[in-house]
């Protein structure tokens, strides 16, 4: 009987720490989907490296993660 919990037990703490680890990705990526432009200022998007032709006004705008930026001044 011992065994089997202690089994069970190994399992368990790998499964958690996939698990977290996923979580955490998933948050730093929802984090990074959206760019605030403030009030009064422009933004522009830059998708890797290169400037839209688009300008845009304030407020929150999506991004694509690790791909686009937005800069805004």
């Amino acid at each position: 009987m011992e065994t089997e919990t202690a089994g069970k037990r190994k399992l368990k703490a790998p499964r958690i720490i996939s698990w977290s680890l996923l979580a955490l990705v998933v948050i730093i990526v929802l984090f990074n989907s959206f760019a605030v432009v403030q009030y009064g200022h422009v933004g522009v998007r830059k998708t890797l490296g290169k400037l839209d032709d688009q300008a845009l006004s304030e407020g929150i705008h999506f991004k694509i993660p690790f791909i686009q930026s937005i800069h805004s001044g």
